[in-house]
């Protein structure tokens, strides 16, 4: 898993393999590919144990 604080330029896909713990660090792992006004895709496993996060993750789909 990368930690936070990392440059890495022009990422264009993330893949979290694993649901984060929290909506927070959601939004920092896929905020990777939006580094500098460029654009990117991310996916996410998503399986019924995050079933908490559906309207979290909705929102964030919706304000990107």
């Amino acid at each position: 898993m990368a930690s936070r604080g990392l440059d890495i330029k022009e990422i264009r896909y993330v893949i979290n393999y694993d649901f984060p713990m929290t909506m927070e660090d959601y939004v920092h792992r896929i905020g990777r590919t939006g580094r500098a006004g460029s654009k990117g895709e991310s996916f996410t496993f998503f399986t019924t144990d995050d079933m908490n996060f559906t309207d979290e993750l909705i929102d964030v789909r919706d304000n990107c």
